[in-house]
């Protein structure tokens, strides 16, 4: 997960959703927003799911609701 905010933000946001049990979810901070440039991402909200091989299964641009998450994770 890359965002702009904060250290103090970023570990708000990781205490309240308790991303500390999911080691597959990594936290960066990109205060210049390089990454987004780098990696060329058309727009914001932006989700890359990729499988345990890590080949890239979905892009999503924009929101996302709870219901396709999971089924991103359950296949």
């Amino acid at each position: 997960m890359i965002t702009s905010y904060s250290f103090t933000l970023i570990k708000r946001y990781t205490k309240l959703f308790g991303l500390e049990k999911y080691p597959n979810v990594v936290m960066v901070r990109d205060s210049a927003q390089q990454l987004e440039t780098y990696l060329k991402v058309p727009g914001i909200p932006y989700l890359a799911y990729y499988d345990r091989q890590r080949r890239l299964q979905k892009v999503i641009l924009g929101e996302v609701d709870l219901g396709t998450l999971r089924e991103l994770v359950a296949n």
